[in-house]
């Protein structure tokens, strides 16, 4: 049996980060909470979602238990949320095919997808990372908005600190984090990688907080970051070719 309940605003949270990625995704539950790991089609931006049981108002899960499902199916509920609303579920062995959702007075029976018919993201888990960044989500945000006409973005570091900067013929952006104020740490002289705009504003829907970057010259770029709760989310964005 699993049953978990979550304020509208995680619900709304967790749902908004994945319809951002792909339509579906496989939910893993068990005793320590749940994890989701979804990539695009195209497999250039991959998003890990880990949420321990903390997160959640309540929650029981006697069995590990893999769900597949349609995100659109679960934004038919959490878009009725208001903000002091909570979302409930209940899933059961003796109705394997279904997660039943509850809030606002309205049930809610989703059909579930067979894991087996949905593929498997990529490992993007990296430790030869050249640089590590702490910056804050807003600085991020704000110059991605003022990037969007844009279609790549190069990150450069260097010991005195990290450049973000988007260029196209004499248009440019660009913002300067010294190697103080974003508490660089580095490994090498240089790392001067691109990455995809479009990608970087879709994975990082949900970005909030104060942000771990991390990066090199031939791997993707990684984002983490905490819905609260000790939760987990972070976005891996590979290098434009």
């Amino acid at each position: 049996m699993l049953q978990f309940t979550l304020p509208a605003k995680q619900a709304k949270l967790l749902v908004k980060a994945l319809e951002n990625v792909n339509d579906d995704a496989i939910f893993k539950f068990d005793t320590d909470g749940l994890t989701v790991s979804v990539s695009d089609t195209f497999r250039n931006r991959l998003l890990e979602i880990a949420l321990p049981t903390d997160f959640f108002t309540s929650y029981l899960c006697e069995a590990s238990v893999d769900l597949g499902l349609i995100i659109s199916r679960l934004k038919d509920v959490t878009k009725t949320l208001s903000a002091k609303d909570e979302v409930s579920a209940n899933y059961s062995a003796d109705e394997p095919n279904f997660l039943i959702l509850t809030a606002n007075g309205i049930r809610r029976r989703v059909r579930l997808v067979n894991t087996e018919l949905l593929s498997s993201p990529p490992l993007m888990v990296y430790e030869d990372y050249i640089y590590t960044l702490e910056l804050t989500s807003d600085s991020v945000m704000n110059f991605l908005k003022a990037a969007t006409a844009f279609h790549t973005i190069d990150v450069s570091v260097l010991p005195a600190g990290a450049t973000f900067t988007a260029l196209e013929g004499e248009d440019e952006v660009s913002m300067h984090f010294d190697s103080e104020s974003c508490n660089l740490s580095l490994d090498m002289a240089d790392s001067l990688t691109t990455h995809g705009v479009t990608d970087l504003l879709k994975g990082l829907s949900t970005l909030s907080g104060e942000v771990v970057v991390r990066g090199g010259p031939t791997i993707p770029i990684c984002f983490e970051w905490s819905w609260g709760s000790d939760s987990r989310v972070a976005c891996y964005v590979t290098r434009w070719e």
